[in-house]
């Protein structure tokens, strides 16, 4: 019986061999890999027969692994390219029965699923098929009872051609001969990236085959282009607006709704939610400057670090009694009940204030990051934003907050008014372009 060798163990391996597991149930296969001596190559090869196949599966270092397979006589194909042409001759048959067009749905994690806003239901309306390319086995097992979906994970999904359209909300690499538009899950847009530790050559791939990306606002499509130009890619802007801000806002508007007009909230709680910040001290300083003012504290971490987060900090939650998102009903009551919210950098910093109508304070000590001149246009907004770097500036800040509240509503009606585009629209407006992009091509 013909055995399967995947080379290397990385994260492209995994991929492959949990398409086996999927699709082809009755392959026995083994991993190579050059990083575990107990695995690497010199050690398998007694283990591999002629008649055996070796799945390459590299994308970066793929010419450098086939020459190591062919010094060793070994019997090689493109993993990658194997399991891409497995999907695409699935979607050459379903196609034959249909005249529809098809547009795909790329979920690559659980975090990001609710940032599509039911966007594949619209399209279904619209006389669209749907098919749903994942990242994960969960992922997979809970969107196949959905409709037609497909396992393609990392450069599988690269592979897959024959769709109309892909629609991504994480900026995951599509076929150069599939056209891509990434609604974004973050509304600062590349805002972020003086934040982040960048592997560019990730960023220039990704971006060099997304033909679209959605901008939530003027100034986020300009320090968009500006990166896109950077980089040295042709990716176009579609300034259609964020779809889960206006979902947020739409469902903040209907929670707001149980309370009588003359109802005043006690607005007692502060959010800190940070995106990279893991700093004690920090989160120390903050806590006391708002117990002075006389302030709760819920602690929000961005989704992908909460858990590591959560648990550094779990004597600093318990000794302050501080509170967590576990503790309220929902998201939308936490706003509700809080007069700001603190940050560094997250997607939370625009679309609470946008979402609420309430103040986001930056908190960094290293100022430079947001106003040396090269960042001038980065994250940091001064008519939504306030910006502190020490607890006595956080104290002098909330008490203004309590002052100017009228003040920076108004300033939020006009930034959604003047700066946002299609606030409130945004999915109509998405879905008449796409609507209009596939009618015409």
């Amino acid at each position: 019986m013909v055995k399967y060798f995947i080379y290397p163990q990385g994260a492209n391996g995994v991929s492959i061999a949990e398409f086996i597991d999927i699709y082809y149930r009755g392959i026995k296969y083994f991993f190579i890999d050059d990083k575990d001596s107990s695995k690497s190559l010199d050690k398998s090869l007694a283990k591999i027969g002629k008649q055996d196949i070796v799945l390459n599966a590299s994308s970066r270092y793929y010419d450098k692994l086939a020459n190591k397979l062919e010094e060793n006589n070994l019997n090689y194909i493109n993993g990658i390219k194997w399991c891409g042409d497995c999907i695409n001759n699935k979607i050459t048959e379903i196609k034959r029965e249909t005249n529809k067009q098809f547009i795909g749905i790329v979920i690559s994690n659980q975090f990001i699923e609710n940032h599509f806003v039911g966007i594949d239901r619209d399209l279904k309306n619209l006389g669209y098929e749907i098919i749903y390319f994942v990242f994960t086995r969960e992922l997979y097992d809970k969107y196949i009872k959905k409709g037609l979906c497909f396992f393609a994970p990392h450069s599988i999904l690269e592979e897959i051609v024959g769709m109309d359209l892909m629609i991504l909300a994480n900026g995951e690499p599509t076929s150069d001969k599939v056209v891509s538009v990434d609604l974004t899950h973050g509304y600062q847009g590349m805002s972020i990236i003086p934040f982040m530790q960048i592997d560019n050559f990730f960023m220039y791939k990704a971006l060099s085959k997304l033909n679209y990306k959605i901008a939530g606002s003027k100034r986020i499509c300009d320090i968009d282009r500006q990166y896109f130009d950077s980089l040295g890619v042709d990716t176009k802007i579609l300034p259609c607006g964020y779809l889960k801000l206006d979902k947020d806002s739409l469902e903040y508007e209907e929670y707001m709704k149980q309370y009588p007009p003359s109802y005043v909230i006690d607005e007692e709680y502060v959010i800190i939610a940070f995106t990279f910040c893991n700093d004690l001290n920090i989160y120390k300083l903050l806590i006391k400057a708002i117990s002075k003012a006389q302030k709760k504290i819920v602690i929000l971490p961005h989704p992908v670090f909460a858990e590591e987060i959560l648990k550094k900090l779990e004597h600093v939650i318990k000794d302050n009694g501080i509170f967590l998102k576990k503790d309220f009903n929902s998201k939308m009551e936490i706003f509700a009940l809080s007069c700001c919210l603190i940050t560094d950098c997250s997607s939370m910093g625009y679309t609470y204030p946008l979402t609420t109508k309430k103040p986001t304070i930056i908190f960094s000590k290293d100022r430079d990051r947001y106003f040396e001149s090269n960042h001038s246009r980065g994250y940091f907004d001064t008519r939504i934003h306030y910006f502190c770097s020490d607890s006595e500036e956080v104290e002098i800040v909330l008490k203004e907050i309590a002052k100017n509240k009228q003040n920076y509503e108004n300033r939020i009606v006009d930034y959604r008014k003047n700066e946002c585009f299609h606030f409130g629209n945004s999915k109509k407006q998405l879905l008449a372009w796409i609507d209009k992009y596939l009618k015409e091509r």
